[in-house]
């Protein structure tokens, strides 16, 4: 994180550019956002932001698409041969957890509620 003095001496470092742009070069440096003020400097970002969503989400569709296309199974006309069955001949059940291992922390520190406990 930058101290206060480092962003007043940025500011100054910018406003001393905008000046010999404007005087010798005569460039107009004038900006509509100032990416030292918060406010903003929250207003670009969310710009940016926007402007790389419009381009990332046509993207990511194509490629969840395609991924879709190459992966994807007709199950309902897979046959053994494939080496899968049509349709599995019974569903198994899930083994229940054992108590002791339902006391056990895992590692962000949630433990189940006790059964009959609400949390």
């Amino acid at each position: 994180m930058l101290a206060p003095d480092d962003l007043e001496l940025m500011g100054l470092g910018k406003a001393a550019a905008d000046d010999l742009l404007r005087e010798l070069l005569r460039v107009d440096v004038s900006k509509a956002l100032d990416p030292l003020n918060p406010h903003d400097f929250d207003v670009i970002v969310a710009q940016l932001s926007s402007r790389l969503r419009t381009v990332a989400v046509p993207a990511q569709g194509a490629a969840l698409r395609q991924g879709v296309n190459q992966l994807d199974v007709d199950w309902r006309t897979l046959t053994p041969a494939a080496g899968l069955p049509a349709r599995p001949r019974r569903c198994r059940r899930t083994a229940p957890v054992s108590p002791r291992r339902a006391d056990r922390r895992d590692t962000t520190g949630w433990t189940p509620a006790p059964p009959g406990e609400a949390r």
